[in-house]
């Protein structure tokens, strides 16, 4: 029988990419420290885990719901900035739904979108997330990772 020992203080979250390709590293980072920090601060209070309604049914914190998309189908188009609705909502082009909607991100970050699904929308093999709730001993996990089976404590360690 396996176990998980987390020690976790409230408030606090790690998120871990495992399995991620050597070949794929670049776009992975790319994605990890252009991309996610967009999605957290312009996108994760209304598609995320962390909203209180998912709008649209499109969750951005995930990479199973990013390839996902939402009740309109997938929002990129992996290697077609163009074709990808993610693109066209952020520039606010018309007929489309504008993204964020309390205003345009800016020109810098819509570029680093552009040029991410450009590169092919690289995500990380597996994002494993571990929130800490109200309760040290209420631990949310990535559904990818509890279908996977992987254990998860604070700071990496891993077991399978």
């Amino acid at each position: 029988m396996r176990t998980l020992l987390a020690i976790v203080a409230v408030g606090a979250m790690a998120t871990t990419v495992v399995g991620a390709e050597p070949q794929a590293t670049a776009g992975v980072e790319f994605f990890e420290s252009r991309i996610r920090p967009i999605f957290v601060e312009h996108c994760y209070s209304c598609h995320s885990g962390q909203a209180k309604r998912v709008e649209g049914g499109l969750r951005l914190d995930s990479t199973r719901a990013i390839r996902q998309g939402g009740e309109s189908g997938p929002i990129v188009e992996p290697g077609q900035p163009q074709k990808s609705a993610l693109i066209a909502s952020v520039s606010y082009a018309p007929d489309t739904v504008n993204m964020p909607p309390k205003g345009k991100l800016s020109e810098r970050l819509i570029a680093d979108l552009r040029q991410w699904v450009a590169l092919g929308a690289p995500l990380p093999a597996e994002t494993v997330t571990t929130e800490v709730a109200s309760s040290p001993r209420k631990v949310i996990v990535d559904d990818q990772a509890r279908d996977d089976r992987w254990l998860v404590a604070v700071g990496g360690a891993f077991e399978r």
